[in-house]
């Protein structure tokens, strides 16, 4: 099945689906472009973009797409294409001056489809759970060239370019999102930036990065210490290891992102440390590294088998260290899988 036959199961005869977000364009075409749009209907799919694109995105993107040549602007375009009663679009992803064009030069009626839309990601082929597994490998290679390539004084900044710089070595397209590299206190922030702080003897180490391979991201963090591990590290680290762990091997599909968010939280609950644990669990990863399911307090709907999520609690205690640690895992056959296989044990370098 094509991926946006997918999207006609959300409309009927003389309806359609806007995709004007550019992950949703790439997720359905395998092809990156900002400034494209694609219209959906029972008829086909229609694929709008400019001539500084038009040749090589006919030679990326499947026969299945009919492209338009846009000259006069997105919604004139569209309006030309087709009639439509109702069009679905995602409201978060439409700028308020396109709504207005659209809504002026089409007469159709608009409704928002945020959640159907993004969900249709959600559920990952067999294609791309492997070209997602390549992504993590590519991020699990760097990270153990990377442990050869720390010293003391070497800055957060430094070491975070080092870790780049080896994912772009093995194969990565870019990093999937800022990479998170932080030393002793600043491991109290969960998505610090990093700085000047240089690398001493006793300190946390988090490191919170990805690679991208294919236009997939992956996702991983890794928390150790260097020379000697702090006071109370390797307490805090050991809950934290377990508290994932407990939702590597008890998560089942069918469960919520509620429930398994509360795998983590309970079991930090039972060590007095769940007050330290000040974020949500997880997040779906694809073409994006955040997207639908998302894995918290107020995760509702059930996770299922083909979704990819990041199963991440963390403990922070401000002033002296925080730990966190991650991995990238797929629902199959019911069960948690990990895309991870770098050891999660205490490191101390």
């Amino acid at each position: 099945m094509k991926l946006y036959e997918r999207y006609t199961k959300l409309i009927n005869t003389n309806e359609g689906v806007l995709i004007t977000d550019p992950a949703d364009v790439f997720y359905l075409t395998g092809y990156s472009n900002p400034d494209a749009w694609i219209l959906i209907s029972k008829d086909g799919a229609y694929y709008m973009t400019d001539a500084r694109y038009t040749f090589e995105a006919q030679s990326c993107i499947d026969s299945s797409y009919n492209f338009v040549n846009v000259e006069r602007g997105l919604p004139k375009t569209a309006h030309d294409l087709i009639e439509l009663s109702k069009v679905l679009l995602r409201e978060d992803s439409i700028t308020l001056r396109y709504f207005k064009l659209l809504s002026k030069d089409l007469s159709c009626h608009f409704d928002g489809a945020d959640e159907d839309i993004r969900g249709m990601r959600s559920i990952k082929t067999a294609q791309e759970i492997e070209i997602m597994q390549k992504a993590m490998n590519i991020a699990e290679k760097a990270l153990a060239k990377l442990f050869t390539q720390i010293e003391e004084g070497v800055t957060e900044r430094e070491l975070a370019d080092r870790l780049e710089a080896n994912m772009r070595e093995f194969g990565s397209e870019g990093v999937a999102f800022e990479t998170i590299c932080v030393f002793g206190e600043n491991t109290a922030n969960p998505h610090g930036h990093p700085g000047d702080r240089k690398l001493q003897k006793g300190d946390a180490i988090t490191l919170d990065f990805g690679a991208t391979y294919k236009g997939y991201k992956s996702d991983i963090t890794r928390s150790f210490c260097y020379g000697f591990a702090p006071e109370g590290y390797a307490e805090a680290y050991d809950a934290v290891l377990n508290a994932h762990l407990a939702v590597l091997n008890n998560a089942k599909a069918g469960m919520t992102g509620k429930e398994i968010d509360a795998l983590a939280r309970d079991y930090l609950k039972e060590k007095d440390l769940d007050k330290y644990f000040i974020h949500s669990l997880g997040h779906g990863v694809g073409v994006e590294i955040h997207e639908e399911p998302f894995i918290s307090i107020r995760g509702v709907n059930p996770i299922v088998d083909g979704m990819v999520i990041t199963d991440e609690p963390g403990v922070y205690l401000d002033g002296k260290f925080g730990i966190r640690i991650e991995d990238t895992a797929v629902m199959k056959n019911g069960k948690l899988a990990t895309l991870c296989c770098s050891d999660k044990k205490l490191i101390i370098l």
